[in-house]
């Protein structure tokens, strides 16, 4: 396969692992925050999305939406007589899709070839709301690699954790939807009642200085700590005892 990737702007913690054999195209060369000229050409664009394909996007054979969202929102518009596929990760009648009109952007899954969901509870989701999808869904997991897995898991937590009693652990990118300040203040109201206790928090988000000031005013600077984003995020759970999840869905 010729693969290219296509990103709105070239950042990202997982750029540097992007294979060398892959096209990289970005559609804008600052953060859509990053300048003024930039944030009204990216209105513009979503406006119009056909833009795309008029001053980047070149015809291929195949064309992949791999998140639910603009990048499938995008391939609705496509010219070319593509095989389109998309991926769909999450619970669809929950999912927040920003600007999108959400019942709209379900009707127009009709226009693509294949829509792989990624258990069978997420396809359960979309039939919900879109029976005649049915003949172009498939159940596709993610694949899980255990050898690299156990690998990771086998390396030593840098952290010494051995003075607290109860040892939590949280893993996601911090921003609202995955909602690590419900775990933030769950502890908080718990403090009082539980024993010497941590919290790792392994990740990074636009929430995270929002979240840094939540435990300074909560007082729990010495029982959180912020690992941020970290390649191997499974060698910091050994040591831990519990794994806390508070996503708002999933």
């Amino acid at each position: 396969f010729e693969v290219t990737l296509y990103l709105i702007v070239y950042e990202g913690v997982y750029i540097s692992e992007i294979p060398s054999n892959v096209t990289v195209r970005c559609f804008f060369k600052t953060s859509v925050f990053g300048s003024l000229l930039t944030r009204v050409v990216r209105r513009l664009f979503s406006y119009w999305p056909y833009l795309y394909y008029l001053f980047f996007i070149e015809k291929c054979d195949v064309e992949i939406g791999f998140r639910e969202g603009f990048s499938t929102d995008l391939m609705f518009y496509s010219p070319f007589d593509t095989k389109k596929i998309t991926f769909l990760h999450t619970n669809i009648q929950t999912h927040h899709l920003w600007y999108l009109n959400k019942s709209k952007y379900i009707q127009k899954l009709n226009l693509l070839d294949t829509i792989i969901c990624v258990s069978n509870s997420v396809k359960t989701s979309l039939l919900e709301v879109n029976l005649s999808l049915e003949k172009k869904c498939k159940v596709v997991y993610n694949p899980i690699d255990f050898k690299d897995i156990q690998a990771k898991l086998n390396e030593k937590n840098p952290i010494s954790l051995d003075s607290y009693k109860l040892r939590f652990i949280t893993i996601g990118r911090l921003d609202q939807w995955k909602n690590q300040k419900l775990i933030i203040e769950s502890l908080a109201s718990l403090k009082n009642v539980l024993p010497s206790f941590v919290l790792l928090i392994i990740g990074d988000g636009p929430e995270k200085e929002k979240l840094r000031t939540l435990v300074s005013r909560l007082g729990l600077t010495k029982n959180i700590i912020f690992i941020g984003f970290v390649k191997n995020p499974l060698k910091y759970l050994n040591g831990c005892k519990y794994f806390l999840f508070s996503s708002k869905y999933e």
